[in-house]
């Protein structure tokens, strides 16, 4: 006679799925301190494995500022995950 308790134990657990990713907007996303919050914040690596759970990934919105150089004077690109960008003048209209 087999316990309706241990029947329950038996079965495989299916993993709890992430909560919604978040929409976050960083301001100067080309510079040092922008890059540095994007890499710390970036999520979407955690879901190669299961695509299925991409919502839980966060989206990322973000000014670039035009005056910032890299260290051969170049001009210093935004991380390739910021989906879209605002104009840094504009951004009493985004707000």
């Amino acid at each position: 006679m087999a316990d309706s308790g241990s029947e329950a134990e038996d079965k495989p657990k299916e993993p709890v799925p992430p909560p919604q990713g978040k929409k976050i907007f960083l301001s100067h996303c080309n510079s040092y301190e922008g890059q540095a919050m994007f890499k710390e914040l970036w999520n979407k690596d955690q879901f190669v494995e299961k695509p299925e759970w991409m919502f839980g990934a966060h989206v990322f919105t973000g000014t670039i500022r035009k005056e910032e150089r890299n260290a051969r004077g170049g001009f210093l690109e935004a991380p390739a995950g910021v989906n879209s960008f605002v104009d840094f003048e504009r951004t009493a209209d985004f707000r």
